[in-house]
């Protein structure tokens, strides 16, 4: 398994746009993904997955948020290594 972390963007811009993070942690669970974890009320999730695409994991996000909660979003997923790479 490998650890991602996948990056919301503008979730929380106003009133009509907040997302509870259980449901995120849910819509991620729903997908296969293990684990996931968010921060507070960031919109960044982590979760463990087999490697995959980074595309076709981000269309997925991507997909069942427009799905589950009726908006879209950008997703940006990298592996947890990635990131502390870029930091």
């Amino acid at each position: 398994m490998t650890v991602y972390v996948a990056l919301l963007h503008s979730i929380v811009l106003a009133p009509g746009r907040r997302v509870i993070m259980s449901d995120l942690r849910d819509m991620a669970t729903s997908l296969g993904y293990r684990n996931p974890r968010t921060l507070v009320s960031t919109g960044n999730i982590v979760f463990e997955a087999p490697s995959s695409p980074i595309g076709d994991m981000e269309a997925r996000l991507e997909q069942a948020f427009r799905a589950r909660f009726g908006k879209p979003v950008d997703i940006l997923v990298r592996t947890a290594e990635d990131w502390r790479t870029i930091a």
